[in-house]
This record gives C-alpha cells, structure tokens and sequence, in this order.
C-alpha cells in the first residue's frame, strides 16, 4: 500500500494515482499540461491587481462609510 503520488495523501494498492487524481491526470493527457495550468490560474488563484483593486475598493468604502457617519 503506497500514497497517491499527486496527491500524497489518499492510499492506493495498485495504481500511481488515486482516482480522484486520476481525473486530473486524465484532463492532463486530453487537454495538456499548459491547458489544465492555464485553467488552475485563471479560477483557482487570485491574481494580485485583483487583490489590490479589491483592497482599494473597501478602503474606499470604508472611508465612504466613515464619512457619512461624520455628516
């Protein structure tokens, strides 16, 4: 009995991945490995303007909201 090796967490007895990891590992042979890259950076991590214009926008708010409190 081994780890799964894309995972590491789930256990296996016969296969590299566990079949969870084995879809992933499916969409990479289908799609390629820049394809399913591309498609975890878009959805899955938060770019750093997104960030910032998110920081900047509830900064504004805040000083918005502070404002109206003071009228």
């Amino acid at each position: 009995m081994g780890k799964c090796a894309l995972c590491k967490t789930n256990s296996i007895f016969w296969n590299y991945h566990c079949s969870e990891c084995e879809k992933i590992s499916h969409l990479i042979a289908l799609y390629g490995p820049a394809s399913v890259h591309d498609l975890i950076n878009k959805t899955l991590l938060v770019q750093k303007d997104k960030i910032e214009k998110k920081s900047n926008t509830a900064i504004d708010d805040l000083t918005k909201a502070e404002d109206v409190k003071k009228d």
